[in-house]
């Protein structure tokens, strides 16, 4: 694939706008933006990213100290759940499990902690 191609720059456009978002930018706040990113990362806990590992129980702490399970959170959370694993599926479908993968490892694995339960190697 050519350095200038558009589907490139368009995974570099999308990322730019994910950095930009307040809500995700520094790690997710609100518990809807939680279940968001919970959503966009469970194909991590599936095994689509080598070298990249998620658990969501230890993310869904940020809305209950308890933890959730992935079903609790997909039930209480349904629109922003179904939101966020709509978006990694369509990334995927566009760039690519690598594509996918690169945008989980540079922009959700940038800082450890910033999203507990993802393990970027």
């Amino acid at each position: 694939m050519s350095r200038f191609s558009p589907r490139r720059l368009l995974s570099r456009l999308t990322l730019a706008l994910l950095l930009a978002t307040p809500a995700l930018a520094g790690g997710p706040s609100h518990p809807s933006d939680v279940a968001g990113a919970i959503g966009f990362l469970l194909r991590v806990q599936d095994g689509v990213c080598p070298g990249i590992s998620f658990d969501p129980f230890v993310m869904s702490k940020m809305i209950d100290p308890k933890g959730l399970p992935v079903e609790a959170v997909k039930h209480r959370f349904r629109k922003d759940f179904s939101h966020g694993y709509e978006q990694a599926g369509s990334r995927i479908e566009t760039d690519g499990a690598a594509g996918y993968c690169e945008l989980v490892r540079y922009f959700f694995g940038k800082t450890t902690g910033e999203f507990p339960g993802l393990t970027v190697q």
